[in-house]
């Protein structure tokens, strides 16, 4: 099992991808500007997969990320809101 961090991750390819790396089993970090999709789509995975989904607005990224160990990181950043 390993510890997945994906920004955006709330909806479009960063839901997509946050979905695809539950699907392993593995302990997923998403982060996002928008609080109420982020609540939906951690719901909405922990639900399917049956796994811990962690949901961090950015200020978390921010804040944490050099804290905490990841095996795998992505970045994926968005222009639209």
């Amino acid at each position: 099992m390993k510890n997945i961090v994906i920004t955006g991750g709330s909806k479009g390819m960063g839901k997509a991808i946050a979905e695809k790396f539950a699907s392993f089993n593995n302990n997923i970090f998403i982060c996002s500007r928008n609080e109420a999709e982020l609540a939906a789509t951690a719901d909405e995975l922990q639900k399917k997969y049956k796994i811990n989904i962690e949901n961090k607005d950015d200020d978390f990224l921010k804040n944490k990320i050099t804290e905490m160990y990841a095996n795998t990181l992505i970045n994926h950043l968005s222009a639209q809101d």
